[in-house]
């Protein structure tokens, strides 16, 4: 886009592509854009810190959701860095570094990601 009158330009290039992607999300369906839940990574707040290292470390996700004893039990979601960076004396502080609980969505086909951000107030997690 270009200004009217000193012919420089309106947007950066970085806010060109923002702009670019979000009407991008207007012909997408839900399902294309969101992680299926069976390919979700979840770390289990009741599993022996061992087991919660082997997932951490096996894990290609960047967050990851925390619950107990099931993934129908999220308290909140965990970026993968700061749960390295909580390790102190060989033992993870996981309550030091969650964030925010999570925003689900239901897949429908009609459903786009532009009508679910103007149908409600929606917390986006990148997981």
């Amino acid at each position: 886009m270009i200004g009217e009158s000193s012919g420089e330009e309106i947007f950066a290039a970085a806010e060109k592509r923002m702009i670019s992607g979000v009407l991008g999300l207007a012909g997408k369906s839900i399902g294309s854009i969101m992680t299926p839940r069976s390919e979700v990574g979840w770390v289990d707040l009741r599993d022996p810190q061992e087991k919660i290292f082997t997932t951490l470390a096996s894990t290609a996700h960047a967050q990851l959701l925390v619950g107990r004893g099931s993934i129908d039990t999220v308290t909140g979601v965990v970026r993968r860095q700061d749960l390295f960076g909580s390790i102190k004396g060989g033992a993870l502080d996981i309550a030091a570094v969650m964030g925010h609980q999570p925003s689900f969505v239901r897949e429908r086909r009609s459903s786009t990601p532009l009508r679910c951000l103007n149908s409600r107030r929606f917390t986006w997690s990148w997981w």
